[in-house]
């Protein structure tokens, strides 16, 4: 820092040396000034030389050495004054250009403050993207296990008396009509196993309802169907249901899907088959039961 500082001083412009040099002048011009001889001329032309300014300068009356003095200090202050101006030039100078630099900085601090804002603002995005993937990934799964889950309660159902016999083979759906039986399970039982899997299983429920709602026609004697009917029903409803509804959390590709299974649809004709249901007169042992 010291060296920076001397070399700074040192410098050719600086106006300090000049002033010194300046004033180191006007004193050398004043010493030989003083060091001439007094010379006067007379009428006829003769010049006589006497001792030197400088003792005619001691010897002299106050008010001419107060002139003398005041002419050689207004030297010294125009030297100084020219000097004091030169200095304040160049502080104004390195003033401007140090503010000039402060703006450039103020302005590269500006554009990088933009640039991580903006980088924040990525950084953002790219989480909530992240988020809404693995949202969306955890809604993907959850959906394939609705979906398999939906498929292995039809399986495991149909199995018991009724329950889902009335879907493959309408029985259970008029009065008197015997429980499945062992063939008809068999069958239900293979048909199932052909239909293994989502994109075979729901396509083929879709199917077996449409042939329900075409097939099933109840004579003035029907009665409603068992409870058990309703239990399918309800089920089945209510499953289809919640793999619809998951339609606004799952990524594009699983909502495509969704609407290819035509999961929205089965769960209205679903629902037209226990209005039709429901508008049947409750049978005997309905009846007996709410006595």
């Amino acid at each position: 820092m010291a060296e920076k500082s001397r070399d700074t001083f040192w410098r050719r412009n600086n106006p300090i040396i000049w002033g010194v040099l300046a004033t180191a002048a006007v004193i050398v011009f004043g010493a030989w000034a003083a060091s001439q001889s007094v010379c006067q001329t007379d009428f006829w032309g003769n010049q006589s030389c006497g001792g030197s300014k400088w003792s005619v300068f001691l010897e002299a009356a106050p008010n001419e050495v107060g002139d003398t003095l005041a002419g050689f200090a207004g030297a010294l202050a125009f030297v100084w004054l020219i000097a004091t101006v030169w200095l304040q030039g160049q502080e104004l100078a390195a003033q401007r250009e140090e503010l000039r630099e402060q703006r450039e900085a103020t302005q590269d601090m500006a554009r990088a403050q933009s640039e991580q804002v903006k980088l924040l603002q990525l950084q953002g995005e790219i989480f909530e993207e992240e988020q809404r993937q693995r949202k969306e990934d955890r809604s993907d799964l959850l959906l394939e296990r609705k979906l398999v889950k939906l498929e292995n309660y039809v399986v495991r159902r149909s199995k018991e008396f009724y329950f889902a016999g009335w879907l493959f083979r309408l029985t259970g759906l008029y009065t008197g009509a015997a429980a499945v039986t062992w063939q008809e399970k068999e069958e239900v039982k293979e048909l199932l196993l052909k239909a293994h899997g989502p994109d075979k299983f729901f396509p083929m429920i879709q199917e077996r309802v449409r042939v329900v709602l075409k097939e099933y026609k109840p004579s003035e004697a029907s009665k409603r169907p068992k409870d058990v009917v309703f239990e399918c029903l309800d089920a089945l409803i209510g499953q289809f249901d919640e793999i619809n509804e998951m339609k606004s959390i799952v990524s594009p590709h699983a909502k495509v899907r969704i609407e290819t299974l035509l999961v929205e649809e089965t769960a209205a004709e679903l629902r037209k088959l226990k209005e039709i249901f429901l508008s049947l007169p409750e049978g005997e042992d309905e009846q007996e039961a709410a006595q």
